[in-house]
């Protein structure tokens, strides 16, 4: 945790399910962690349905800490994650891949996401090829 001093390189820190970790034998070192990564400067990601981060544990509110995010096909009330008004929107007008965008104390702006590609067929050179 010391080593994420900002003049440190930047780093990203990536947490699937996050709140699958409360309450567990790394909670207390994930706070911790995410506390100093969002104070040195550097991104932390985590995923989780909105209403399993919303909680008020103090993983959930370490994480959220940073105020920005993308939230991928949300409804306008989940804009409460991360402090923000977000416009009329359902999640049907969101297909897969697409969402909010907030940075810190902006305003929400709609974003595409990569998606892998399925089908197991990769294209190369204007050809297809089973991978």
């Amino acid at each position: 945790v010391e080593d994420v001093a900002p003049e440190k390189s930047p780093c990203v820190v990536v947490i699937e399910g996050l709140p699958d970790f409360i309450n567990g034998p790394a909670d207390f070192a994930l706070q911790e962690m995410a506390k100093a990564i969002t104070a040195g400067g550097h991104l932390l990601v985590s995923d989780g349905e909105p209403n399993a981060l919303s909680g008020s544990y103090p993983l959930l509110v370490a994480a959220r800490s940073g105020r920005s995010g993308i939230l991928l096909q949300p409804e306008q009330s989940d804009g409460f994650l991360l402090r923000s008004q977000f416009p009329r929107t359902r999640r049907a007008d969101f297909p897969p891949g697409r969402g909010l965008y907030v940075p810190r104390g902006g305003q929400p702006m709609v974003v595409q996401v990569a998606l892998p590609q399925t089908g197991g067929v990769l294209p190369i050179d204007g050809k297809d090829v089973d991978s």
